[in-house]
């Protein structure tokens, strides 16, 4: 048997032109016509609204944009509390990781390092693949939180600026390191002097022909003498 459809009746005028809640279309826009403008907080277009949703943005889009805005006013609150400005370098005072990197709590449960944060609130989203490099005046200070003296830079360039400040993995840092500065030193230094052979100062260590060579050539402990 075919199943009988159920006529809607407009509660208003009573027409069969149903629209939604039980009104027809033209009772509807009717009643939304008779509606207060609002203006809305965020982008400043004009729409209207029932009574009972008294919200302040026209959508769910500047709504969400104005949360964000708000979250970032207030993360550069934060951030400004653990700054000390000087006329040069402004000094991070929060908490520091054994590095002397500071470290920023950008959101809950995830911490991110403070001149980094320091970039992004100055100039936006750091793009991939780039590292924000220290370029103080007085000498890279890893503290140092001031705009001014940051600057983007690639895996070279980072490298580059870790090898030369000596916080690298170089000569007795390194994992693999077999010998203390002072001990390159003195190899470089009696087989420089004659008499030794590298094959004998090999023997004398511990280690094979080709570690003294490299000691020697300076290959490796480059910064040593």
């Amino acid at each position: 048997m075919r199943r009988q459809s159920t006529v809607r009746i407009c509660t208003i005028c009573t027409s069969r032109d149903y629209c939604c809640k039980g009104v027809c279309r033209r009772c509807c826009d009717a009643a939304w016509a008779v509606l207060p403008t609002r203006v809305c907080v965020y982008c400043g277009m004009r729409f209207r609204r029932p009574a009972s949703q008294n919200g302040p943005y026209c959508s769910a889009d500047c709504y969400a944009a104005a949360r964000a805005e708000q979250r970032e006013d207030r993360r550069q609150v934060r951030f400004d509390a653990y700054v000390t400005r000087t006329p040069g370098c402004w000094l991070w005072s929060g908490w520091k990781d054994r590095y002397g990197y500071g470290q920023f709590q950008w959101a809950k449960g995830r911490s991110v390092q403070a001149h980094r944060v320091a970039w992004i609130l100055a100039n936006g989203p750091i793009p991939p693949g780039h590292w924000v490099l220290h370029r103080c005046p007085d000498g890279s200070r890893r503290d140092c939180v001031n705009p001014a003296h940051l600057s983007l830079g690639g895996a070279q360039e980072n490298a580059a600026d870790r090898q030369r400040e000596g916080r690298g993995p170089a000569g007795a840092r390194h994992y693999r390191a077999r010998f203390s500065e002072a001990q390159a030193a003195a190899i470089r230094a009696r087989y420089a002097a004659g008499g030794v052979t590298q094959a004998a100062l090999a023997q004398e260590f511990g280690v094979c022909k080709a570690t003294i060579g490299h000691v020697v050539t300076h290959r490796t402990y480059t910064h040593s003498p």
